[in-house]
């Protein structure tokens, strides 16, 4: 749950159920009887995938608020932050942020600075632009990530002098700004908010719940990007030890503490247990469901740890598995095995296994030419590979068209007075002179260097 959910709950359960003003600091903490009726109809119908109708009763909710004489403080932001919660899973993103700007104000000015309402608004400001920011794909926006840091700490901050420095209610704050450190490379920022995490949750839920686990591999990760592979370690398999009690040996969420105790255990010299560890890893049983992506970049990186050690067998072992995995859960053609793929014949170049290379680069070039269209940059860099790996193996005949449509391609995108151009003319003169074609070879060989001559 993130923290605008926290905020969007904070509001619609937490004052809900305050039922007098005696029990709240004033009374305008408590929302109105036909403002409750609003919110849990907007809130039932969200519940049943009417989202559309959700959004227009929240609107008409807030209209009816802003409309009544003497109205109240926490009307008005309950229905405001609910409307913004709403408006920003439809897409409605300017909506979303004037609603929680508002929200904000309106609290900010008619409460004490450090009331709890305060520190919620807040939250969910900072919650937006960091959600805004980052999405599971990684960081789109660093300066709104940025952006969201300011008003977490003021919140954290509020909720650390009304709640104490252990409730469980900064957990969520606690663990943004530990994403926030960790994308700004603040790890020493990271480690703090993450074990702070770590402690409230340990006391909150227990050392063997699986939301501990996953806080510690969190930890443990950034611990590990600071060399502290002591502290990292025992971090992971205790997180490794809790999610095969829960999940089981071969699930695929272990990946990711396998992969930085693989790590360690290089970093530290214990290059039998890695290899074991590796063994264990590659048994993972991936079932419908699971997160391929993230399993696979991780069996990414313990192939690229093998390959930096010149273990270039068991590189190929990691990468060829992270390939599998992803074109049987995702297709044969689906983008996102272009990465995998990639390593794969990053590895086979290293090596000069040009008939390793060659199936992979079809593949390459149809998911390019299915995704990106015939004419695409990267189908003709594509081309020229595909082109080069049959010229190496002595296959001209099946090189010689790649390489006049890597031409084509590139002189048609990128221009002819280009590096490119010249690395593919080039390589077409070195094909001419296999072939015995002296005078072809010369005119590409001139026009390649005439370009190399231009660019200098």
């Amino acid at each position: 749950m993130n923290i605008i959910t926290r905020g969007v709950i904070f509001f619609t359960v937490i004052l809900l159920t305050l039922k007098t003003p005696s029990q709240a600091a004033s009374d305008s903490v408590v929302v109105s009887a036909s403002v409750k009726h609003s919110i849990q109809r907007v809130i039932q119908l969200q519940d049943k995938g009417q989202e559309q109708l959700a959004l227009s009763a929240a609107r008409q909710a807030l209209k009816e608020v802003e409309a009544m004489a003497g109205k109240r403080r926490a009307d008005l932001v309950v229905c405001m932050s609910l409307l913004a919660w709403l408006e920003q899973n439809q897409g409605g993103i300017a909506e979303a942020e004037a609603l929680y700007k508002r929200a904000l104000v309106i609290n900010e000015k008619l409460l004490p600075a450090d009331h709890l309402a305060v520190a919620e608004s807040l939250a969910a400001l900072g919650g937006f632009y960091y959600s805004q920011g980052y999405s599971e794909a990684g960081v789109n926006d660093l300066d709104l990530v940025i952006k969201a840091e300011p008003f977490l700490k003021r919140a954290l901050e509020i909720k650390e002098k009304k709640l104490g420095v252990d409730h469980i209610d900064l957990v969520e704050v606690l663990h943004t700004l530990g994403c926030i450190g960790k994308f700004r490379d603040q790890y020493e920022k990271t480690v703090i908010y993450y074990g702070r995490e770590l402690k409230i949750k340990e006391q909150a839920l227990g050392r063997d719940h699986l939301e501990v686990a996953m806080i510690a591999s969190y930890l443990g990760e950034s611990h590990a990007v600071l060399e502290q592979y002591e502290q990292a370690r025992p971090l992971f398999l205790r997180s490794l030890k809790v999610k095969e009690e829960k999940l089981g040996r071969e699930h695929a969420d272990l990946s990711y503490d396998f992969s930085y105790l693989i790590l360690i255990y290089f970093k530290k010299g214990e290059l039998a247990i890695a290899e074991k560890m590796g063994m264990r890893m590659l048994r993972i049983n991936a079932e419908p469901g699971d997160d391929i992506g993230e399993l696979c970049f991780n069996l990414g990186n313990v192939g690229k740890l093998y390959q930096a050690q010149g273990e270039y067998q068991k590189a190929e072992v990691f990468f060829i598995r992270s390939v599998m995995l992803q074109e049987k859960f995702l297709g044969k053609k689906h983008p996102d095995l272009l990465d995998a793929i990639g390593e794969l014949l990053m590895l086979y170049h290293t090596q000069g296994k040009h008939a390793q290379a060659e199936p992979y680069l079809k593949k390459v070039l149809a998911i390019q030419e299915k995704e990106l269209g015939s004419d695409a940059v990267e189908v003709g860099l594509s081309l020229n590979n595909l082109a080069w790996v049959y010229a190496a193996q002595q296959k001209y005949a099946q090189a010689e068209p790649l390489y006049k449509r890597a031409l084509a391609i590139r002189e048609k995108a990128l221009g002819y007075n280009t590096l490119e151009v010249a690395q593919t003319l080039m390589n077409m003169a070195e094909l001419y002179y296999a072939l015995g074609r002296k005078k072809e070879a010369l005119h590409y060989k001139q026009r390649s260097e005439i370009i190399q001559a231009i660019l200098q």
